[in-house]
């Protein structure tokens, strides 16, 4: 994807709060916002990805207490990005910025969180991305449980509970964790419910081992075929199809759907969480466009933007009681 200085388009999210114990209790939101803000106040390295040649940070937190929405900049840097050419061809001109040895190609990301939860759902919160290159939704959501992480590792006793084990209480420490699910959008409700299914997988996970000799193959996640059947009563697709995959949440972590339009040939694949139904990626995630920005953006910022962060927050009011 390729951005503009006057234009960005948002994802529309929700966080949902995890934990890995069974029997702990949910953690407090403001208790993971205030981790994300002690990453970006002491500047805490930056968390690594595609064997070190990508990297991302926290730049910023910013907390409205009176709105109730808390504001992320994270940042990522690409090794592996070239050199940036700009040209006038105009003029038949053009130049090139050249990358010191240690740098990358850097974007910059918004995020806006709501600190109210939605009705009825104690555990999830209505969220905006930013969307820009090399920083996805996983991505995102892999940074900011990396930082919970690496904060309980220092502090095993920041999240804890009490576990019953018998006639004894004992102090559990655990680590929560947050996914990011990407809202559906018009485009989902329709393909599913007017297209076609063209393949239907669950997915486990697998402790990585060697295939064979030579450690050149790798085993790395079981898939097992579902078959779907076109008898499924209209309007009730993927709810019928979301309930029985969750019957199956225990051992498949997620579920990869090939789904094609109405009246296409080609069908597109997007993978979902088989416990919540939420989207992983991008693929047919909701979005909106924010254009007419002034002062046009850089691709990258190490502060907050407010002119555009307070258009994000006014879209994420809108939505937390649309």
């Amino acid at each position: 994807m390729a951005l503009k200085a006057h234009t960005r388009e948002v994802l529309f999210c929700d966080l949902i709060v995890k934990r890995r114990a069974q029997h702990a209790p949910f953690p407090e939101m403001s208790k993971l916002v205030a981790l994300w803000k002690r990453a970006a106040d002491q500047k805490l390295p930056p968390k690594l990805f595609d064997k070190g040649e990508a990297s991302c940070i926290i730049n910023e937190v910013r907390i409205d207490e009176a709105r109730q929405i808390v504001t992320i900049l994270l940042s990522v840097a690409d090794k592996r990005a070239p050199d940036q050419t700009y040209g006038n061809h105009v003029k038949r001109s053009s130049r090139t910025v050249a990358k010191e040895a240690d740098e990358g190609n850097e974007h910059s990301a918004h995020l806006v969180i709501s600190l109210t939860h939605r009705p009825n759902y104690p555990e999830t919160y209505a969220c905006l991305v930013e969307r820009v290159p090399t920083l996805s939704i996983p991505r995102v959501q892999s940074m900011l449980n990396d930082v919970v992480k690496r904060y309980c590792e220092i502090d095993p006793s920041l999240f804890s509970f009490n576990a019953v084990s018998g006639a004894k209480a004992k102090v559990q420490n655990f680590i929560p964790n947050i996914i990011l699910a990407g809202n559906p959008s018009a485009a989902f409700q329709r393909d599913i419910e007017e297209g076609r299914i063209n393949g239907l997988r669950l997915i486990k996970s697998m402790p990585k081992q060697s295939l064979g000799s030579g450690n050149y193959l790798e085993l790395s996640d079981l898939e097992v075929k579902v078959n779907v059947s076109k008898l499924i009563p209209p309007g009730q697709r993927w709810a019928t199809i979301l309930q029985a995959v969750q019957t199956q949440k225990a051992t498949y972590s997620r579920a990869k759907m090939y789904l094609a339009p109405a009246g296409s040939d080609s069908a597109a694949s997007f993978e979902f969480d088989t416990d919540t139904g939420a989207i992983i990626g991008e693929a047919y995630v909701r979005r909106q466009s924010i254009s007419n920005i002034d002062p046009v953006l850089r691709s990258a910022t190490d502060k907050i933007v407010d002119h555009l962060a307070m258009k994000m927050v006014a879209l994420l009011e809108k939505e937390r009681t649309g």
